[in-house]
């Protein structure tokens, strides 16, 4: 098990640092009329979970809700200040010790005694295994009345843990603006 310290240097690298970005995915719930949305609220986490509570980091949670918001204020959105939101939005986090493993050709060229390759198999090849943490990050749109969660915006890649706190500030709210560029859902 990773460290809440470690966890925090990883997540915010959920800019996370592969080079084209992470994958940024979406689901809705297909009857929902999200056209009725106009203000939005934050869930409070769980406190009961244990789990989830050795991972909380507040400065973490701080930076993921600011660019959350901000995605969400620049497509018309507004933070419900009455308390009386007509939608929730919860954010979760987590880490994955993941493999990747690459084949490479180490010859090319002719069959044996015909050239280049002379003595060995054309088809001679070296594996390279890289672990990896994989950084994941889930935004849910819930209902305010029902608590049902009608929109879920995922984003997860390899985490860079050398970025300075400003790069991870810009790529978490990349992440944000990229992942919420699906909400909410065309109307179909």
């Amino acid at each position: 098990m990773r460290h809440a310290g470690w966890l925090w240097a990883v997540v915010l690298a959920l800019g996370i640092g592969c080079a084209p970005g992470p994958a940024v995915r979406s689901m809705q719930a297909p009857s929902y009329d999200f056209s009725r949305l106009k203000t939005y609220a934050w869930v409070e986490p769980n406190t009961e979970d244990v789990a989830a509570e050795r991972f909380r980091n507040a400065a973490l949670e701080k930076m993921i809700r600011a660019g959350v918001d901000r995605a969400l204020i620049e497509k018309g959105y507004r933070f419900a200040d009455d308390g009386r939101p007509d939608f929730l939005v919860a954010e979760y986090v987590s880490l994955q010790e993941k493999l990747d493993s690459r084949t490479f050709q180490r010859v090319y060229g002719y069959d044996r005694g015909m050239g280049p390759t002379e003595g060995r198999s054309p088809y001679d090849s070296k594996t390279r295994v890289e672990t990896y943490e994989a950084g994941t990050l889930v935004v849910d749109v819930l209902d305010a009345a029902t608590r049902e969660v009608v929109w879920r915006g995922t984003a997860e890649g390899k985490v860079d843990p050398q970025l300075d706190s400003e790069k991870r500030r810009q790529r978490l709210r990349e992440v944000a603006r990229r992942m919420l560029a699906a909400f909410p859902p065309a109307v179909r």
